[in-house]
């Protein structure tokens, strides 16, 4: 496995500088863009670094899985604070009331930044010490619904007034 931190001089931790991330991939991403250098490889390498470690959900996947740890996807328990907010998705998208949906997206932006935060904090005691594993785990497990949950609102959002 590709070590996307390393590929993108980047610390292995939990939480990243997303400009300097930002800057780094742009920076290799000119010296191995195919129009550039047509003999040059490596530019979907960079990409799929890039886009890992852009999303705090993929860039935990991927952070743990390096560290030995794969994250426990295959749970369907939904984190207790956000039970409320999962309860009023399917009723907004079947009303189509579109009000309902705007709301819920702030609110899955609120906590998707609130978790962010969270991660953060992790990044901060980050070592290899089980319990901040732990931590990191849970946060992608949170991140996981947060990411699915805008997903399919954004899609409720676009159906209801599609673009043009």
């Amino acid at each position: 496995m590709t070590d996307y931190f390393a590929l993108l001089d980047q610390p292995r931790r939990p939480w990243l500088d997303q400009e300097q991330l930002e800057a780094k991939y742009h920076e290799l991403a000119r010296d191995t863009h195919p129009d550039a250098t047509p003999s040059s490889s490596g530019f979907a390498e960079v990409a799929a670094a890039y886009r890992t470690l852009r999303d705090p959900k993929l860039r935990l996947q991927h952070l743990l899985t390096l560290e030995g740890k794969v994250p426990a996807s295959a749970s369907s328990d939904i984190p207790p604070d956000l039970v409320e907010l999962f309860m009023e998705i399917v009723p907004a998208i079947k009303s189509r009331n579109q009000n309902a949906i705007t709301l819920l997206s702030g609110r899955i932006e609120h906590a998707f930044n609130k978790a962010n935060d969270e991660l953060w904090n992790v990044d901060q005691r980050w070592s290899s010490d089980p319990a901040v594993q732990q931590q990191a785990d849970a946060l992608y497990h949170r991140f996981s619904f947060l990411t699915r949950w805008r997903d399919i609102l954004n899609e409720a959002a676009l159906t209801m007034n599609p673009p043009g």
